[in-house]
């Protein structure tokens, strides 16, 4: 059964569900949005409903436990926006935008964004953003929407740091078999500060190499990177290597263009490593509450208030405020 609606009817679909096991009914609506216009308007209007409905912006549906998902069994009912590209795959990035998709589109034109450890995370590299929440706009809403997960306002659209892209890429991969050696290698290659890219882990493919899997239990990793092109003169691998304790024979490098190295990085790390093995890091993280080690976990483990206000720690009153000022009604990302 459809119903109308006040707001721009073109790009608003209703409709009425019925459960079937709870026999519950509410509403499930879908927008889709031609302008940045229609997302105030959106908000605008929930904002000044007698029942305020819920709001949850969908992006690529990448949902943070709940993030971009609405609660269909709430007589409540609630609106999920389904975030198309608007502005296109520019440095001044559209809502709706994948990171590997603004990655290539700047590697065309030789620039680079990415969140390389020298300059943070993510979020420490976007200069401003639009965001949408009905009320108003400070310094106090930009950070709390960098870090807050659509619980303060929708992003429309950031603007994102970039640096003169280079050319290509030193990426050599070291194997330990012992973890203070593995660990006091690392350290030392962060000190150096002339890196573009390190990271260490478990070796996944040690059943692989025999020789070492029956002497020892566990093997390490180190990945390390550095960007060079013809302007500027590469790390010597000698210099690289010297003075650290990996396996004697086990270390191998490539030299390969900038833009296969996030290829490759991105599907091994992301498709074939996350996604496929998500719950083994629960074990981790159990083991770290029972020693008391204070460690921060992906934000998507978290299910109850108790968890978020754990993460939170001192900020969690901060993030009470923020969202009692600019979602005083509680009308975005409801599942969260």
């Amino acid at each position: 059964m459809a119903k109308s609606c006040p707001i721009s009817t073109s790009f608003i679909i209703i409709s009425v569900f019925i459960s079937h096991f709870t026999l519950s009914i509410g509403l499930t609506v879908g927008l889709y949005p031609s302008s940045i216009r229609d997302f105030a308007s959106l908000v605008n209007f929930s904002y000044n409903c007698s029942s305020p409905f819920s709001i949850a912006a969908r992006g690529q549906g990448h949902s943070l436990r709940g993030q971009a998902m609405l609660n269909n069994h709430s007589c409540r009912g609630g609106i999920r926006v389904t975030m198309n590209p608007i502005l296109g795959s520019y440095v001044d990035v559209g809502d709706g935008q994948l990171w590997i998709d603004v990655l290539q589109a700047t590697l065309k034109h030789e620039w680079l964004q990415s969140p390389r450890h020298p300059h943070g995370p993510q979020i420490s590299n976007v200069y401003e953003m639009d965001v949408i929440t009905g009320i108003i706009t400070n310094p106090h809403l930009f950070f709390a929407v960098l870090g807050g997960l659509d619980q303060f306002g929708i992003i429309t659209r950031a603007r994102i740091a970039l640096e003169l892209g280079p050319k290509r890429v030193k990426w050599t991969h070291m194997l330990y078999d012992e973890f203070l050696e593995f660990s006091r290698d690392q350290e030392h290659l962060i000190s150096i500060n002339g890196l573009d890219y390190l990271e260490g882990s478990l070796f996944d493919h040690a059943k692989y190499i025999s020789s070492l899997i029956s002497k020892n239990d566990i093997i390490y990793y180190l990945e390390v990177v550095k960007y060079y092109d013809e302007l500027t003169s590469h790390m010597d691998d000698e210099e690289l290597l010297k003075g650290l304790n990996f396996l004697i024979g086990f270390v191998f490098t490539k030299d390969v263009p900038i833009s296969r190295f996030y290829k490759l990085n991105f599907n091994s790390g992301v498709f074939k490593d996350i996604i496929p093995k998500m719950n083994q890091t629960i074990g981790p993280l159990l083991f770290c509450d029972i020693t008391g080690i204070k460690i921060k976990g992906y934000l998507s483990r978290y299910r109850i208030m108790e968890d978020w206000m754990n993460h939170f720690s001192q900020k969690w009153k901060n993030f009470e405020d923020r969202k009692a000022q600019f979602d005083p009604k509680m009308i975005l990302s409801p599942r969260q």
